[in-house]
């Protein structure tokens, strides 16, 4: 299992510094990397932070990759894995947790992503 929620939405800030000049460097993805390994992110995982978080990728485009899971993945396990991000990142859960109003409002737009892409993927499979 990935990294915590709270430490996702503090790599999703410092991803939100890095694109602060309207475009991220190589040495900044490199630098996120290499936090977000501490944090316990890496290889899909990663990518499905920044995916969620700077709509990398054309996060629309790939919902998978923001559910952190394959195309071939079962309809079962891509639906567990939606429930799961939902849970990780909803803004309520995060506020109990005492985080602060930027984080919450990062965590809005998180979720907001990962809700687009389980709805872009229930309908190219026509899951009810």
């Amino acid at each position: 299992m990935p990294g915590s929620p709270v430490l996702e939405e503090l790599l999703g800030g410092l991803a939100t510094i890095a694109r602060a000049d309207h475009a991220i460097h190589p040495a900044e993805i490199a630098y996120l990397q290499q936090v977000a390994a501490i944090f316990g992110f890496e290889g899909t995982a990663f990518r499905g932070v920044l995916q969620r978080h700077l709509g990398l990728a054309a996060s629309l485009d790939d919902p998978y990759g923001i559910l952190e899971m394959a195309p071939t993945a079962s309809d079962a396990d891509l639906k567990a894995a939606y429930l799961r991000l939902v849970k990780e990142h909803h803004p309520d859960r995060l506020m109990a947790e005492g985080l602060p109003a930027e984080a919450i409002g990062l965590a809005t737009e998180t979720l907001a992503s990962i809700n687009t892409a389980w709805d872009k993927i229930k309908r190219e499979r026509g899951i009810s």
